[in-house]
């Protein structure tokens, strides 16, 4: 089955047998640096389903400030759900993005990092060489994300908090505008496919996928992990 091919210097290779007759589909992933249920979500099913699907059929954008919030703007006072080491991070992984902004390229700096974080709260900034190692290892310029991080803090949380959509927790997932319910039972790829389907698409890897299916009457849903904002104080950092 055709997929998305990550090539040797990370840039994603598309097999020419592919066959897309639809725009991608847009899909808008809220996350936060230091969240157990995003570090999952990354880690075990985000950058594995694009790099199934890939941009023929995914149009994605990742955004991670997740619950934080500006309390003061003139002061650049910012609210982070697990501290000051979450809006380290968050910067860290906004520069990548803005740096280099196909998914193909950021996806794996931000899956390396699932493996480099210690999820939770912490109130101090994080030392820089998970995110070096990082991006070292999937081919980005550490000189330009460190001096991101150093030069443009403030205006990368200004700008993803502008971005950030009213949400209830992260990680936060829209498909085509609806806000989609991860469960334990809930196979992404096809919830990917059956909307780009439905905007008259097809593509290999998504032949033959069976539709997700509701669990039986009475039988509770096997929720994903989420992190909500009320979930730990929110710590200031300025």
């Amino acid at each position: 089955m055709p997929s998305l091919l990550r090539g040797g210097d990370g840039v994603a290779v598309v097999p020419s047998t592919t066959t897309a007759a639809a725009d991608p589909v847009d899909v808008l992933v809220l996350v936060e640096s230091l969240c157990p249920g995003c570090e999952q979500f990354i880690r075990t099913i985000l950058t594995d389903a694009y790099f199934q699907l890939g941009p023929l059929v995914i149009n994605l954008t990742v955004i991670p400030f997740g619950n934080a919030k500006v309390v003061d703007p003139d002061t650049h006072e910012v609210k982070c759900q697990h501290g000051l080491g979450e809006c380290d991070g968050n910067v860290y992984e906004l520069c990548a993005i803005h740096l280099y902004p196909q998914p193909e390229q950021y996806l794996p700096f931000l899956e390396c990092l699932t493996h480099k974080l210690n999820p939770g709260y912490d109130n101090s900034t994080i030392h820089p060489c998970a995110f070096k190692g990082c991006a070292t290892e999937h081919h980005l310029s550490w000189p330009a994300i460190e001096a991101c991080h150093k030069n443009d803090y403030w205006p990368m949380l200004q700008d993803a908090a502008e971005k950030t959509p009213a949400h209830d927790y992260v990680p936060w997932i829209v498909v085509e505008e609806e806000h989609v319910e991860m469960t334990e039972d809930m196979d992404f790829v096809t919830v990917i496919c059956e909307a780009f389907q439905k905007k008259g698409g097809s593509y290999p890897a998504c032949t033959g996928r069976k539709e997700n299916q509701k669990p039986p009457l009475g039988e509770p849903l096997r929720r994903y992990p989420v992190c909500r904002a009320n979930d730990v104080p929110l710590v200031d950092a300025e």
